[in-house]
């Protein structure tokens, strides 16, 4: 479809204009890179704004959504990797076994090649009366049951500066619609949370 009208544009071009062929070259390339430019444009938007579509080209590897992780066996966090373009970006939040917040975190820069993920982050802790910024570096490993896409990982969290202990982790990927809706109120979070510890889901 596109040679065709590209045909019927040069003789167009040529009948009207008697233009060179020089010229004719010229309009090609800027026709081709307005098609390149818009197909691209398309691409990216059409896959950012659809998960089927990264689903698909993702394929077995398919990691982006929310986790909850067993922490230590004493809290749970709720962990979001996002896909961002051709990059991943990730935030989460700790709760302690009450449902309070006791940190969150973004990450800085991520590494993934499957089953490993590397990625330095920025952990902001939460006290009584003051809150703390740390540097930190989690280091996570999916798995997953025969051909599916991974539903569990598991690693842990050291800080950079060492003033922390290292935190360990075991993982599951929140796939039932009403476990995703209940993230958004701290009630349903707090429900979640002690589904996911009465289960008997222990950091590894």
């Amino acid at each position: 479809m596109g040679i065709i009208v590209m045909k019927l544009l040069e003789e167009k071009i040529r009948s009207v204009y008697g233009a060179s062929d020089s010229i004719i070259i010229a309009i090609y390339l800027v026709v081709a890179y307005t098609f390149v430019k818009v197909g691209n444009f398309l691409i990216k938007n059409l896959v950012s704004e659809s998960l089927i579509l990264r689903r698909i080209i993702s394929g077995k590897n398919h990691i982006e959504g929310s986790w909850i992780s067993n922490v230590d066996n004493h809290g749970c966090a709720i962990c979001n990797i996002i896909v961002n373009g051709s990059s991943l970006e990730i935030d989460g939040e700790h709760y302690d076994l009450n449902g309070n917040l006791i940190y969150s975190w973004t990450s800085k820069t991520v590494l993934f090649n499957y089953p490993l993920m590397i990625y330095l982050s920025e952990s902001v802790t939460y006290g009584v009366n003051c809150s703390e910024s740390i540097m930190g570096v989690t280091y996570v490993q999916f798995s997953r049951v025969g051909d599916k896409i991974p539903t569990r990982y598991s690693g842990y969290w050291t800080d950079i500066s060492r003033r922390k202990p290292q935190v360990t982790f075991y993982a599951e990927k929140i796939i039932s619609k009403k476990h995703r809706n209940s993230l958004n109120t701290q009630q349903g979070r707090l429900a979640l949370i002690n589904e996911f510890i009465s289960q008997g889901r222990r950091a590894q």
